[in-house]
Order: structure tokens, then C-alpha cells, then sequence
């Protein structure tokens, strides 16, 4: 889908093209491979990184974020570790359909129309059915080491892991709440669309325009259809905030909870650690758990209403409230 995020991914896309210009022109082409494994592929893999990108914005790679390839040809995830862990190759059609010749181009089409069968089996792997969200791991989570950064490990961004630790996965014990049915990634992201492809099943299709948390890109695209398939499924109620318990605002610790890794002192605690990379760090939390509240929706609208006015009033730092809370029935 062309409007997708995907398709936007490498140096169509002026918010990633500015950073990787930054990164190059600070430290070096070297580096910003790291990126170029998920974001760059027509120009990553074939040989082009070498040279600063600035050089080179305006050739066909550079401008085709992430094609149908990109994730059609992976042949192997090796982890759900991220940063690119996957194996791709050219696809044994791959002559034909990139012949320079347009009749040879054609006639490859012309053949699919026929009998897609060679083409499904070429390019829809096992893993992307029945690993899907072990299969998107292998970019939608990400750290950055010292070779890139010169300085320490960081963690990028890692919507596995926490797609993982969440009742919707069906894996998560922490969860409070599982819905019906668990759901892997590209069941909520690629949903069933209407179709008149050749390729459709009962008229429908997986959608592949990928219509998530992203409204920058189309924004600045001016792409419409996009930015409220976006802005739809962000309204659609799939996110919801269940506040579970509270402590009175007067007994409420300032104090920033703090964490202690093996080896090392206290820490201020920005984040915190799920799935391996929890087992990686051994991060201990270090708090006081004091008076609390619970379940709250056992204690009646009455406890809810004061419990939200004094945690506004505690973001806004007045703690002049000295409501008492009612123990939970």
C-alpha cells in the first residue's frame, strides 16, 4: 500500500531522511547501518551505504521505503531480539519480474493472473501466518549499542515485548484483563478490507495500509484516505484505562522509584523492562507500597470523582485536598 508508513519508511520520508543526513554528517556512513537493516533496503542491500545518502536522495532506492520485498522475501527470523534479525534473499521470480523488458514484465503478471499459486508460495511464508508478531519483531524492536552510538546500550523502541506482556497477546501474565479471543499483531493492524484484487477471498483482503499511530507522515503527505484511516482507528475504542487502585494524595511519596542493576548504584527509573530484556538487565524496583484502595470500581462513582480530583490536583503539585478515601467494600 503506498500510502502506508512502510512505504514511507526510508528517504521518502523527510523526518527519517533529516536524521540518517544528521547521523552521517556527525559520525560517518558506518553507523547509520544499523538503521539502514529495517528502513533502507533497495539501498542497504545493494552495496549503496557506503556513499552519504545526501549524494544520492534522489535515485529510485532511495525513494522506495519499503516495497513488498521487504517483508515478502525474508526467508528466516532468527529471534525475536530485533534489529533486523532476519534472513532475506532474492525470490526465484525475481528475474522475471524485474526484467527490464516491459513484455517480460507483462507476461509475468499475465502468469500470476493465472495461476497465483507459485507467486503465494513464493512470497507468504509460514511465519507470517503463524508467527506474525514474532515475524514483525525482527524491526519493531530496536536498541542502539555502543558501535552506533559510542557510548552505551539504549533502547530504541520494543512494541513486541510489550505487545507480548499485554492481555492481548494471551501471554501475559501481569495482565489484569485478556479479551475474548488473543490476537497477534497483524490481526488488529492488517485487517480484512473490501477488494476486487484477483487475489481475494470472499471479496476480501488484508489491508496493508498499516493505518496505526503515525498521523505525522500523512499529515505532511496531504494524504486524506490515510490520515483518517489513522485517525479512525485510533478512535475505535481498542484502547481503554482501567485505574485499579489508589493511594490518598497526602500519603503520595515524591520520590522517584529507583532501580538497582547488579554492579551498580541507584538509578532513576524511566522505564521499565519487559520480556528478555527484563531477564537481560535484572532490574529490581525499589519502593514503598503504602495505604491503597481496591479494586476502585467495587467503591462507587462517589470514590472515583474524588479519587480524579485529587490526582489532578497532585499533577499539578497542590496538595491542599485532604479528602480521606474510603476503604474498598
Amino acid at each position: 500500500m503506498e500510502s502506508s508508513v512502510h512505504h514511507f519508511a526510508s528517504f521518502n520520508n523527510q523526518f527519517y531522511r533529516k536524521s540518517i543526513e544528521y547521523m552521517q554528517d556527525t559520525a560517518g556512513t558506518k553507523a547509520s547501518k544499523w538503521c539502514a537493516g529495517c528502513h533502507d533496503h533497495a539501498v542497504f542491500f545493494n552495496g549503496r551505504f557506503d556513499k552519504p545518502i545526501k549524494d544520492q536522495i534522489d535515485t529510485p532506492e532511495a525513494q522506495a521505503g519499503l516495497a513488498c520485498v521487504s517483508c515478502h522475501a525474508m526467508t528466516h527470523v532468527g529471534s525475536t531480539m530485533g534489529n533486523g534479525d532476519f534472513v532475506i534473499e532474492y525470490p526465484p521470480l525475481h528475474e522475471l519480474a524485474s526484467s527490464n523488458n516491459p513484455v517480460m514484465r507483462k507476461v509475468d503478471r499475465f502468469l500470476t493472473y493465472l495461476n497465483p499459486k507459485p507467486h503465494r508460495a513464493t512470497f507468504l511464508k509460514a511465519f507470517h501466518r503463524e508467527d506474525a508478531s514474532e515475524f514483525c519483531s525482527s524491526c519493531h524492536k530496536v536498541h542502539l549499542d555502543v558501535p552506533v552510538n559510542s557510548y552505551r546500550w539504549f533502547r530504541g523502541f520494543n512494541e513486541y515485548d510489550n505487545w507480548q506482556a499485554s492481555g492481548v497477546s494471551g501471554q501475559g501474565a501481569r495482565s489484569f484483563y485478556y479479551p475474548a479471543k488473543s490476537s497477534t499483531c497483524n490481526e488488529c493492524h492488517m485487517p480484512l478490507v473490501d477488494s476486487k484484487d484477483p487475489g481475494n477471498r470472499s471479496g476480501k483482503v488484508h489491508s496493508h495500509r498499516f493505518a496505526t499511530a503515525n498521523t505525522a507522515v500523512a499529515f505532511v503527505n496531504r494524504d486524506e484516505a490515510q490520515l483518517k484511516a489513522t485517525m479512525d482507528f485510533l478512535k475505535s475504542g481498542f484502547v481503554t484505562v482501567d485505574i485499579f487502585a489508589a493511594s490518598p494524595v497526602e500519603e503520595a511519596k515524591t520520590d522517584m522509584a529507583m532501580v538497582r542493576r547488579s554492579g551498580e548504584g541507584p538509578q532513576a527509573m524511566s522505564t521499565f523492562a519487559v520480556g528478555e530484556e527484563a531477564e537481560s538487565t535484572q532490574q529490581v524496583v525499589i519502593r514503598e507500597v503504602g495505604k491503597m484502595a481496591a479494586p476502585i470500581d467495587q467503591a462507587g462513582v462517589a470514590f472515583q470523582s474524588r479519587f480524579q480530583r485529587c490526582a489532578w490536583m497532585s499533577w499539578c503539585g497542590r496538595r491542599k485536598s485532604a479528602t480521606s478515601f474510603p476503604a474498598a467494600q
